[in-house]
């Protein structure tokens, strides 16, 4: 493959300027070239909704009564500028509730929180619950249904490291390597994909 030549375009997407660098490719023995030009098209036909859903997420992460992802940001700072708790009032705490997932293996990623309601994972099976945090009721669980013949095959015990959000989907990575997306509201279940097979010793442990 050789690059022949390139032309600067600039495409306004979502408020903001994007540079895009179409290449104009000349095939040789292959049709690698060919390939990389639908790849190269394809992602930027999908920018517009990264755009989206960027912002979205940007927007809940503005309010810190939100831990719309896992860092807490997109600095991965895993700081929170809530100060009712201090240290002048730190050593006080005691606990006010208490929640069983009813999985007995190691727990890992933080909950997220949306709006009033926390996203709690497990390991696997990967249920996810959606608890109100003003009653503390569950307001929906989801579980999947996943071939124990998987867990043989994952390394540092059976953890997932947490559960996704954007645009008022939750995005749960089963260890069976299925990617699907719940609807934040009831749980149900919105798409699904297949990213592997873990006959092959594929399998998913969540979003870091």
């Amino acid at each position: 493959m050789r690059i022949a030549g390139r032309e600067k375009l600039d495409d306004w997407i979502a408020g903001r300027w994007f540079h895009l660098w179409p290449l104009s490719l000349e095939v040789t023995m292959t049709g690698t070239s060919k390939r990389f030009a639908v790849v190269v098209l394809g992602l930027a036909l999908t920018l517009p909704g990264l755009a989206s859903a960027n912002a979205d997420l940007e927007k809940l992460i503005a309010n810190p009564n939100n831990w719309a992802m896992q860092a807490g940001d997109m600095y991965n700072q895993r700081y929170s500028k809530l100060a009712q708790i201090n240290a002048q009032n730190v050593g006080k705490m005691q606990v006010a509730w208490m929640f069983s997932t009813g999985v007995l293996r190691g727990h890992e990623g933080s909950p997220l929180v949306v709006n009033g309601t926390m996203y709690v994972h497990t390991p696997f099976p990967n249920k996810v619950f959606a608890i109100d945090l003003d009653t503390q009721k569950i307001k929906w669980r989801y579980e999947p249904k996943q071939d124990v013949a998987v867990i043989p095959q994952m390394c540092c015990d059976t953890v997932y490291r947490g559960l996704a959000y954007a645009e008022n989907k939750i995005f749960l990575q089963q260890a069976d390597s299925t990617l699907l997306a719940l609807d934040a509201a009831n749980g149900k279940v919105i798409w699904s994909v297949k990213n592997g097979s873990p006959g092959r010793d594929r399998w998913r442990t969540g979003w870091r």
